[in-house]
Formats: structure tokens, C-alpha cells, sequence
């Protein structure tokens, strides 16, 4: 019994002792290279599934955000009776549009301002997408797309508060700061749009008060005067921009040029140079004035030396 024990162990003891080098090397040097190789077709394969992201779906995750401004720019140009995104829609159409017309001083001209905003959000859309990187923010994109929105439903309806609306929300980017300061591509369309629709509101506010004062039933010219005491405040007020302020000037210069063109200006007596019509012409031309000061401040850099150059650090 002894001899066979003292058999068996060594052998039970070599089935648990490590294999000889000299069988194991070729099976770890094939190991190695299968590993090697895996490696290799992983990583080529994660590199070209990374490539297809960067090509394919974040170029078209990219375009899908951008879509909810052009699909209501769409919308806009439809309503105004354009076929191409607003790009070609008349001035007339939206200068008929129920409070657009407040006032009835407004030159019809001053309209195009329209096809030029859809121009800038064109630009601006196709800039972000063709961009390493989408430019244009999701509040950039929410906010213009809401805007247009509201625009579409003030044209279609001719609704006062439409008008309101898109005033307020065109203006959103500048109450937040993002649309304040330099002018961009990507800012340029809500500062016109809310610009613009801000002149609007104001003069629309205008009359429609006015239609519930019996007092100031038909007295065209007070109802002029009080517009354009209002539009000083707006063109005189702190914090516009050089945007809000060429918007201004020019809709208050062609207010201007469209009265001096139809006869207003007219000196022939002492009686018409006292009219309510002469009035009215004067208290648009010192709007105008102020209104071309402003502009020709921005554009000059005043305002900006101003703030960083203080008037007591020039000593």
C-alpha cells in the first residue's frame, strides 16, 4: 500500500504542475496575434462607424433642427402669397394687413423690410448648417421660428394683438442679451423684424385708443400728433440698438419724405403754414432729426467711446 501511494502523488502532483515552455510557446504566439488582429478590426471598425456619425447623422441632426424656421418662414411667404420662403413677397401685402397700416402714414416701401428679413434668416440658417458646428443656438432657432409664427398669424388675421406678439417674441434674443451688441448674420433678422413690428405696435396703439375716444373721432391730425409724441419716446429711449435705431429713422424719414411728396409742405399763406397739417409735418421732421442723430451716433462710435472712455478720464 505504501509503494503504490508513493506512486501515485507524483503523479497526481505532475497533473497540476505548469506545461513546459517549450509546449506552450507556439499556442501564446498565435494567441497573441488573434488578440493583435481582433484589436485592429475593432478599432477600424469603431473609427468608421465614428466617421458615418460625423458625416451622415450629425449633418442631418444638424439640418432637422433648423427645420422649424424654415418650415414657418414657409409659412409667412405662403400667407404673403410668395412661392419662395418670403424672398419675393410684395410690400403691398403686408402693409394692408389690418394694424400694419396704423395711422394710414406708414409708406408702403418701408415694407420690403419682410423679403429682407426672410433674406437674413436664409443666410443665417445656411451658415449654421454648412459651419463645423450648428451657430445658431435652440433658442435662437425657438425664437425665430416663434416669431414668424406670430407674424404669420398677424398678416392672416390681421389681429392687433398678433402684431403685439410679434414684437414681443422677435424681441426676445435682445432682452437676453444675445441679440444686444454687434450685429450679426444669425441676429440681424429679429432685430429688423422686431424693429419694425415695434413701430408698428406703438403707432397701432395709437389709433386703436383713439377709436375709443369720442373726443378724438375724426381729428386725424391730433391722432397723428400723439403718434409721433410716442414715436420720439421710442426713437429718444436708452439701450436701442444701431439696428432699432436705422429702423427707426428710416421709417419716420419716409413717413416724412411721403408728406413733403403729397403736398404738405405748403407755406403759400399764413393760414396753411398754421394748419394742423403743418403741425403734423413739423412734429415729423423733429422726430426725423433726432431719429438720423441717433443712427449717425451709432454709426460714428460716440455711444461706445462714450462708455469706455468716461468724461472724467479725458482730463
Amino acid at each position: 500500500m505504501l509503494f503504490i501511494s508513493l506512486a501515485i502523488i507524483p503523479a497526481i502532483a505532475s497533473a497540476f504542475a505548469p506545461i513546459s515552455t517549450f509546449n506552450a510557446a507556439p499556442t501564446h504566439l498565435y494567441g497573441n496575434k488573434f488578440d493583435t488582429n481582433t484589436q485592429k478590426v475593432v478599432s477600424k471598425s469603431e473609427d468608421l462607424i465614428s466617421k458615418t456619425d460625423d458625416l451622415i447623422i450629425s449633418d442631418v441632426k444638424r439640418i432637422a433642427d433648423h427645420i422649424p424656421i424654415v418650415f414657418t418662414l414657409n409659412a409667412l411667404g405662403n400667407a404673403a402669397g410668395s412661392s419662395k420662403l418670403g424672398v419675393d413677397a410684395t410690400a403691398a401685402v403686408f402693409a394692408a394687413s389690418g394694424p400694419a397700416s396704423a395711422l394710414g402714414i406708414i409708406p408702403t416701401w418701408t415694407f420690403n423690410v419682410w423679403p429682407l428679413i426672410a433674406v437674413c434668416q436664409l443666410a443665417s440658417v445656411a451658415k449654421s448648417i454648412l459651419g463645423s458646428d450648428s451657430e445658431l443656438s435652440q433658442s435662437d432657432i425657438t425664437s425665430t421660428a416663434l416669431s414668424n409664427w406670430a407674424a404669420t398669424k398677424a398678416l392672416t388675421s390681421g389681429s392687433y394683438v398678433w402684431l403685439i406678439a410679434t414684437s414681443i417674441i422677435s424681441s426676445y434674443s435682445a432682452r437676453n442679451g444675445s441679440g444686444s451688441g454687434k450685429v450679426t448674420i444669425h441676429n440681424s433678422s429679429l432685430q429688423v423684424m422686431s424693429s419694425f413690428t415695434t413701430v408698428l405696435t406703438i403707432l397701432a396703439t395709437i389709433s386703436k385708443t383713439a377709436s375709443y375716444v369720442p373726443f378724438l373721432a375724426g381729428k386725424e391730425s391730433i391722432i397723428a400728433l400723439a403718434g409721433y409724441y410716442a414715436y420720439y419716446a421710442l426713437v429718444t429711449r436708452e439701450d436701442n440698438g444701431t439696428v432699432k435705431k436705422s429702423v427707426n429713422a428710416g421709417i419716420i424719414g419716409g413717413i416724412l419724405w411721403n408728406k413733403i411728396s403729397t403736398g404738405a409742405l405748403n407755406f403759400g399763406s399764413i393760414g396753411a403754414a398754421l394748419s394742423m397739417s403743418s403741425v403734423t409735418l413739423a412734429a415729423a421732421a423733429v422726430v426725423f432729426y433726432f431719429a438720423a442723430q441717433k443712427v449717425k451716433d451709432a454709426l460714428n462710435g460716440e455711444e461706445l467711446n462714450a462708455v469706455l472712455l468716461p468724461k472724467h478720464s479725458a482730463k
